[in-house]
């Protein structure tokens, strides 16, 4: 799509879905794409929480991007999330500020994102990938307060 494309850093097909990931030099003129975000069916709003947390938490590693889901009906065609950079690769991160133990109730607090498969249960619903892998570089992290691993795979960006 010619409206999105010339804010890229890359566009790639991952997991089964186009995504477009933008560049941080273009995330203020993306706010002021009113043209965009009506296509998008985004407000400035929304996409400044995501603009924020990827500046803060890994400016150099997590970015904003949007995904198509061409079987979905038109207003929710397009998804706002975050892609994290390792290496050469970019995948679909859900970003946390902090992550509840399930088993003592210890709040962990980082700036943490797991993959997107085990964030949300349908994101991939309709692609050719319904059910892909979680990436090697997620893991399970332990509790500090009681060792136990926490439920999801997870990358504290610190």
């Amino acid at each position: 799509m010619k409206l999105i494309e010339k804010y890229c850093l890359k566009i790639g097909y991952i997991d089964g879905l186009y995504t477009y990931i933008i560049s941080p030099q273009f995330y203020d003129h993306i706010l002021e794409d009113h043209e965009l975000l009506s296509h998008l069916k985004k407000s400035p709003t929304e996409l400044r929480t995501f603009i924020k947390q990827a500046r803060e938490a890994a400016p150099e590693q997590l970015y904003l991007a949007f995904t198509h889901h061409p079987n979905r009906i038109e207003n929710y065609q397009w998804s706002t999330l975050h892609c994290f950079k390792n290496g050469e690769h970019f995948y679909h991160v859900f970003f946390r500020s902090s992550w509840l133990c399930r088993e003592c109730g210890h709040l962990y607090q980082a700036p943490i994102i797991m993959p997107m498969a085990e964030a949300d249960a349908i994101y991939y619903s309709g692609t050719k990938d319904n059910d892909p892998a979680i990436p090697s570089i997620f893991r399970k992290i332990n509790c500090p307060n009681c060792g136990k691993p926490l439920q999801n795979h997870l990358l504290d960006l610190h």
